[in-house]
C-alpha cells in the first residue's frame, strides 16, 4: 500500500514500458489525419441523417476537400487510423463497394438500436423476414435500399434467395 515501495516502483516502471511499447506501435499523427479529422464532421452533418458512404466516395471527398494528390495507399492508412481512434467504422461489402459510417454512434444507438429494438421487431411480422417495402414504411427517414447494405455488410441481414425483395 506504500507508494515509494520498491514493489510499487516496480510495478510503476512496469506500466510505464508497456506503455511506451504500445505507443510505438502506434501509427503517427499526421497533418493528413488531423486534416481529415477535421473534415469529417461537417460532411457527417451534410449526410444527415444518412452518414455512410462508399469508398469511391470517400476518395472523392478527400481528394476534393483535403487533398487533391493523395494516393490510394494513403486514404487506405488514414481510413485504418480513423477507424483505430473511433472516429468512423469501415465496412466490408460484398454486395458493391466498402462501406464508410461517417458517424459510428449514429450506426450503434440510432440505426442498429432501431432495427434490434422488440417493436421494430414486431412491425417485420413473426417471421423475421421483411421487404424493401416494409422497411420504408417502418424507416421512413433513410432509404431502405441504402439500409439493408449498411446492415448486411454488418451480417444482421440477408436477402432471401430468388426474392430480390424480401430480406
Amino acid at each position: 500500500h506504500a507508494a515509494n515501495s520498491p514493489g510499487m516502483k516496480a510495478l510503476k516502471t512496469s506500466l510505464l514500458a508497456k506503455k511506451k511499447s504500445l505507443i510505438e506501435g502506434l501509427p503517427r499523427v499526421t497533418q493528413f489525419l488531423e486534416l481529415v479529422l477535421s473534415a469529417l464532421p461537417d460532411w457527417a452533418a451534410a449526410l444527415a441523417p444518412f452518414p455512410t458512404v462508399t469508398w469511391p466516395a470517400f476518395i472523392d471527398y478527400m481528394h476534393t476537400t483535403v487533398n487533391p494528390l493523395a494516393g490510394e495507399e494513403h486514404l487506405k492508412e488514414v481510413i485504418q487510423q480513423l477507424q483505430l481512434m473511433g472516429e468512423v467504422v469501415y465496412l466490408k461489402s460484398e454486395m458493391g463497394d466498402d462501406l464508410i459510417v461517417l458517424d459510428p454512434k449514429w450506426l450503434c444507438t440510432t440505426l442498429c438500436g432501431l432495427i434490434l429494438s422488440p417493436e421494430f421487431r414486431s412491425s417485420c411480422g413473426p417471421t423475421g423476414r421483411y421487404t424493401v417495402q416494409q422497411l420504408q414504411r417502418n424507416l421512413p427517414e433513410y432509404e431502405a435500399p441504402a439500409v439493408l447494405l449498411v446492415l448486411q455488410a454488418l451480417g444482421v441481414c440477408t436477402r432471401m434467395a430468388g426474392k430480390d425483395d424480401e430480406w
